[in-house]
């Protein structure tokens, strides 16, 4: 769960992002002034539901990349890019996507949220991208992003539970 904080209008805007959830996979979404675009899924070893190839996902995050040319947008990813905080296993290895690297490299999106590896909450950069993943919220993890005034602050949260 992510939600932006402080002032009435951003609370209103978390509010209505909540209740405008849609599935982001392969889209782009324009909530509130802000555009969100998406790509769910990672290759594992666990041969879960949602697995894209290496070439579905160049070629998503290519489109991506043509079509947001130009624009400040957030975007949504399962599989965080390679070699950051945020794609650290537990085994110390950087296991990571260097395709979703190289699309932040690129589009260059003013924020990266991620998941993927429980182990490796934190917040990142690749560039001007700020990167960003609260942790899992099994753990009780949570996220906080306020993009006011040309500025990304990111924190992670722990909910008592």
């Amino acid at each position: 769960f992510f939600a932006c904080q402080a002032t009435k209008t951003r609370m209103k805007c978390s509010v209505s992002l909540m209740s405008m959830a849609s599935n982001l996979h392969g889209r782009v979404r324009k909530m509130h002034n802000v555009v969100f675009a998406g790509w769910g899924g990672a290759l594992t070893p666990f041969n879960t539901l949602l697995e894209p190839t290496t070439e579905e996902t160049k070629t998503a995050l290519s489109l991506f990349k043509q079509k947001l040319e130009g624009k400040e947008f957030v975007m949504v990813v399962h599989n965080p890019p390679k070699d950051t905080k945020i794609d650290l296993a537990a085994s110390a290895k950087h296991v990571g996507s260097e395709d979703v690297r190289k699309f932040v490299e690129d589009a260059r999106p003013r924020l990266l949220i991620s998941a993927h590896i429980h182990e490796s909450g934190a917040v990142d950069k690749i560039g001007e991208s700020t990167l960003f993943y609260p942790g899992p919220v099994f753990e009780g993890r949570y996220g906080t992003v306020d993009l006011e005034k040309g500025k990304c602050t990111c924190a992670i949260k722990k909910a008592n539970v």
